[in-house]
Formats: structure tokens, sequence, C-alpha cells
């Protein structure tokens, strides 16, 4: 999986068995994808994609908008849904998926410019 930063696109990729890889998809993602992390959010045994987005700066405010966590459901077969965008902190800049409530979901826990927040997986899925 990469990202292309202010392009608004991510790109992934399949192996090959031999260490060569093929392209699968491009995907729609936010408009400055800072972290990009593979989890299975939704528990239907299909990786799921997770992006933090660190928005873009509004030119007549100077504060960031259309910052965000965005998931993109794995459907399976190396393609993925439109991406659902949540809200969050100005500078969104990092994330790590782990299940840390221990309630067996994937939580994720988001760095931006104000710090460092839990997001407990709620199962709006």
């Amino acid at each position: 999986m990469t990202s292309c930063g202010s392009w608004r696109a991510g790109t992934s990729y399949l192996g090959n068995g031999d260490g060569t890889f093929r392209l699968a998809a491009r995907h729609l993602s936010g408009i400055d994808v800072r972290s990009i992390r593979l989890a299975d959010v939704n528990r239907d045994g299909q990786l799921d994609i997770v992006t933090a987005d660190y928005g873009r700066m509004d030119p007549v405010t100077g504060k960031y908008v259309d910052t965000a966590v965005r998931v993109l459901l794995g459907n399976g077969d190396s393609t993925f849904q439109t991406f659902r965008t949540f809200a969050s902190d100005s500078g969104t800049s990092s994330l790590v998926c782990g299940d840390f409530d221990q309630d067996g979901w994937i939580d994720l826990v988001v760095q931006s410019s104000s710090g460092v927040k839990l997001w407990a997986n709620d199962r709006i899925w």
C-alpha cells in the first residue's frame, strides 16, 4: 500500500509470490494522508485500510480543515469499498491499530496536533 500525499489517492499492490508485485487497485483517500494501516476493523476476516488525513489549511481562517480518519472496508477480492470519513482533530498525522480495550475489536490510537487519543471501536460497520 502506498500513499501519494496530497494527490488524494493510494495504490495497493499484490504479491506474485516470487518477490515481485502487481498493481491491484487505486483508491481515493484523503487530502494529505500521513499514515496508512491495514487492520480488520469490522471483524469480517478481510483486511481494511485505515488512513490518517492531515487535511489542508483554509486560506481564510488559517486553520486546518478536512482532517479525518478514513476507513476503506475490504471486500476480500483485493478491492475496497468507498471510504468512510470520521472527523478528527486538526493535523491528524499518525495512527496505530490494536485491541487496546481488550473487547475483541480493533481500536485506533490517533495522533494530531492536539495530542494522542484512543478511539474505541463502536462497531458502526
